[in-house]
């Protein structure tokens, strides 16, 4: 339908009602039956309240139009959906929408974020001026553009669209929802784009301009750094570069920076959402004066080239305090450079945001609400049992306990906690640490690791005489560390008295908001997880298809999977008779333990992670076969 036919056809159907007004939508709804004179005084009543509530919301400075259609769907109203009064159901945006759409005459549009395609249409279009009148491009051919729209009634935006192009418009109706995640995908792929070209264009600008300031190929291995008159390194390129470097990773959301030697250039990755994804490559000629860089920032010893070091230094990023921690080793073209990056937002999340399904995390809270005992956190290194911890200690820190904390180094200073940092040089191990701090009167001891046996009885003894002890250790799933426990020479005694529970995690990405599309797995990805079609009926199966806020991967943040076992007194027995780990783990299941597979199953049936992230968690190989 051309713009003009669409207004003929408007025009036609608008009786009296001359705008787009809550009366006019109402007028609609009851004309299709949807409601009655009695919803629609309780939303003329409720009209005033409803959109006062949804401007706080928005916000002031919103430019971002509140409409009717906003104000009836938020008030979550019951309408007739079979005709004949048996059946109800929520009056929402999109069964609104598209009841409009039938009062129109136009088709709706159900948005599918991985189709939008619009060319340099929306460069010819403000993102303000979009937003202002929820109305984005979706699909461009070779005859026909095809625009999103919430009310056709709107002569300016029409007109304005129709400026743009040449093209024979064809407007369709979507919900302001799907409309404002178009809006983002569209116009963001733009920023992120032009953002991320920027930088790599700046970075790369400082690096040529570093190599033309050095000695001629002969001396090349010789470092551009010297010593100025306060004893600190200078030279403006490579201080650029790095300060460059360190907040696009940061932007960027990576929790590592790699910067790799290879033989005719350095490799720069970052770690986002538990991947390596690649920056940049600098020439080799440079590799040494970014590292003398990095360690100058972290106070190491820059001329120590033959060893590993460690080292950290704190940067300021958009008003937070971020740390950052240097690893360097030497490998075979010269120092390897690992860099951590330490958002203390991160660390201390809510306990419920942390992946815990409800009935888990009542249980989690019971199981941290003891006086007494010892919790263990498992899972392999990168696998957020840190986060888990932190988090769980500032859950408690609001009750008027004494919380204290041993690690190696401290993840996060938090006044908040009494934090210990292992020294073994002047004898101070995580050992002989907890034989002092239980003189300390402390309610709540966290243990960083448990990495030996002096650790491990230290931290049950203490578990045994009236404190809760949390802490970790590096093993695949719950029951395994029954096991590891055993064969670090933890006597049963302890295990049986002291312990409480074993929590065993996993990250996985989670799929991005702005492309996530209904799917169906692939072949293998459904026999592997021994799933039919029949079984995903229903469910809102998704997948991410990859757009700039994702960095094209369609995975956006991570989310944790865990695996509560407590310990029973079925599982004591077993424990005291040395049983191995899977018939623990056969008891666990027996007595309603959910696995980490369970649990990511329930996540990809959700929507919430890919079947390929469900495919992760088991140690399936990911390549298609």
């Amino acid at each position: 339908m051309a713009v003009a036919e669409m207004k003929k056809a408007v025009n036609g159907r608008q009786k009296s009602v001359q705008v787009f007004t809550t009366d006019f939508v109402c007028t609609v709804l009851k004309e299709s039956g949807l409601i009655d004179n009695t919803i629609v005084a309780q939303i003329r009543q409720r009209e005033s309240s409803q959109r006062e509530m949804l401007q706080k919301q928005y916000g002031k400075n919103s430019i971002t139009q509140i409409t009717p259609v906003d104000v009836i769907s938020a008030m979550g109203l019951k309408f007739n959906a079979s005709g004949d009064g048996q059946k109800t159901s929520i009056l929402t945006e999109e069964v609104i929408m598209k009841t409009l759409a039938a009062y129109w005459k136009l088709p709706f549009l159900k948005i599918e974020m991985s189709k939008i395609s619009t060319s340099g249409i929306t460069a010819k279009l403000s993102e303000p001026f979009a937003r202002r009148h929820l109305i984005v491009p979706v699909l461009l051919s070779k005859t026909m553009l095809l625009v999103a729209l919430v009310n056709p009634m709107d002569a300016e935006a029409m007109s304005v669209i129709q400026q743009t192009t040449p093209l024979k418009i064809r407007p369709v109706i979507s919900t302001k929802a799907d409309i404002l995640r178009a809006i983002d995908k569209c116009y963001a792929a733009r920023k992120t784009h032009e953002a991320t070209q920027q930088n790599r264009n700046s970075f790369r600008s400082f690096i040529r301009a570093a190599m033309r300031e050095l000695p001629d190929a002969s001396n090349r291995g010789d470092s551009l750094l010297q010593l100025d008159a306060s004893g600190e390194y200078e030279e403006k390129y490579i201080v650029n570069a790095v300060n460059l470097l360190l907040r696009y990773g940061y932007e960027q959301r990576a929790s590592d920076i790699h910067i790799e030697p290879k033989q005719a250039h350095s490799t720069i990755r970052f770690r986002i959402d538990g991947l390596l994804q690649g920056f940049e490559k600098v020439p080799q000629g440079l590799h040494q004066n970014l590292v003398i860089r990095i360690k100058a920032l972290a106070g190491m010893q820059i001329a120590e080239k033959r060893k590993p070091l460690d080292g950290t230094f704190r940067m300021k990023l958009d008003e937070k305090e971020i740390e950052f921690r240097v690893s360097t080793i030497p490998v075979v073209y010269g120092e390897k450079v690992m860099i951590r990056l330490l958002d203390p937002t991160m660390l201390l999340q809510p306990i419920d945001k942390l992946g815990f399904s409800e009935k888990e995390y009542e249980h989690y809270l019971s199981l941290i609400s003891r006086h007494s005992g010892m919790i263990l956190v498992t899972g392999p290194a990168g696998s957020g049992k840190t986060t888990t911890l932190y988090s769980t200690l500032n859950t408690l820190a609001d009750r008027a306990i004494n919380i204290t904390t041993i690690e190696d180094p401290v993840e996060l200073v938090h006044e908040t906690f009494n934090q210990i940092t292992v020294q073994p040089n002047v004898g101070l191990t995580f050992g002989t640490a907890l034989r002092h701090i239980v003189r300390q009167s402390s309610d709540v001891i966290m243990v960083g690791e448990i990495r030996d046996q002096e650790t491990a009885e230290n931290a049950f003894k203490a578990a045994l005489t009236g404190h809760l002890v949390l802490s970790t250790l590096h093993t695949n799933d719950a029951p395994s560390a029954i096991v590891r426990l055993a064969d670090m020479g933890i006597q049963t005694s302890l295990l049986e008295s002291a312990l409480v529970a074993v929590v065993s995690q996993r990250l996985v990405r989670k799929i991005c908001d702005l492309c996530g599309e209904p799917c169906i797995p692939s072949k293998r990805e459904m026999d592997i997880l021994q799933l039919s079609e029949e079984d995903l009926t229903g469910l809102p199966i998704r997948k991410g298809f990859g757009c700039p806020k994702c960095r094209e991967t369609g995975y956006f943040g991570q989310t944790a999977v865990f695996e509560i076992m407590p310990i029973s007194d079925e599982i004591r027995s077993l424990i005291h008779n040395h049983a191995p780990a899977h018939l623990i783990r056969q008891t666990a299941i027996k007595e309603g333990m959910k696995t980490l597979k369970d649990n990511a199953m329930d996540k990809f049936k959700a929507g919430i992670i890919p079947a390929d992230e469900v495919l992760r968690v088991m140690g399936e190989n990911l390549l298609n076969t």
